[in-house]
């Protein structure tokens, strides 16, 4: 089960490549649709070819800290969750195991000695030895290495377009430009979304540690039963965790940006602007 959130996170992963995508598209046509206009609607193709650049950008920041968040923090909670589930197995089984030796010792006197051997090896099993062995082993395969980030593609002008035309479009570099309106609107969308996100991740680790408190109780009472069905509600819940926060890092990406770009505006406020660039709102 724990394989399959690591999918699920993938796909996370690669909804958010798409988005990517799209974005890079949506730039790259409002940038040829700049270049070829003939006509007077020179001012609304500018508006748009900003704001798809800016559009491209957040997406790319969001991307970024996706496969960051991914890397660093949900797939070191995967293999640390495997670790704890085996654990949790190892030792319930070595308990059960001992219990059972225990029991048949005191009823049969000709398998003492046997039986008494197995209870003792049970207990002496130790399931952080047995982790350190895979860590060892996949240690010699995998090599720890930083996040692929994607970086910023700028448009390049199609031949058949005159450079003296391309020359009166700006070319712009891995930053938000300002649009000729207001980014109030887009900064609220991202602060709600940034709350629910955080108030989402709130409940569900709420959730989890209730999940695990009621775990510890039924292992310490030797419902074995109740404990899988419980330790199946926790990692679907870690993964539930772990989507909200690849989703946070998202938006917290996009709000940095965007915060850090408003107050260059406010203190330069493009006191000599391109002639290409509206002045800030």
């Amino acid at each position: 089960m724990v394989f399959s959130y690591r999918e699920g996170y993938e796909q996370e992963i690669a909804k958010s490549e798409e988005k990517l995508q799209r974005a890079r598209a949506d730039y790259k046509r409002s940038y040829a649709s700049l270049l070829t206009n003939e006509g007077g609607n020179e001012t609304e193709l500018k508006r748009q070819y900003l704001e798809a650049h800016n559009a491209y950008v957040l997406q790319l920041r969001a991307t970024n800290a996706i496969t960051e968040c991914y890397q660093t923090h949900c797939l070191p909670g995967l293999l640390g969750e495997i670790a704890e589930v085996y654990e949790e197995l190892c030792g319930l089984a070595c308990k059960c195991i001992a219990g059972i030796s225990e029991a048949a010792y005191e009823r049969t006197s000709e398998q003492a000695k046997r039986y008494q051997n197995v209870g003792k090896d049970a207990q002496t099993v130790l399931p952080i030895n047995d982790l350190q062995i895979l860590a060892r082993n996949l240690s010699v395969n995998a090599t720890p290495r930083k996040p692929v980030r994607r970086l910023f593609v700028a448009l390049s002008r199609p031949e058949q377009v005159p450079i003296e035309k391309a020359t009166q479009i700006p070319q712009l570099r891995d930053e938000l430009v300002p649009t000729g309106i207001s980014t109030l609107p887009l900064m609220e969308e991202l602060k709600r979304e940034h709350d629910s996100l955080t108030q989402k991740i709130g409940r569900l680790q709420d959730a989890l540690d209730t999940l695990i408190r009621m775990q510890r109780k039924s292992a310490e009472g030797n419902l074995y039963t109740k404990v899988a069905e419980l330790q199946e509600n926790i990692s679907m819940k870690r993964f539930e965790l772990g989507v909200a926060q690849l989703d946070l890092a998202a938006i917290q990406a996009q709000v940095c940006n965007y915060i850090i770009r408003i107050l260059i505006w406010n203190m330069c406020n493009y006191v000599n602007p391109p002639k290409h660039f509206p002045r800030c709102q």
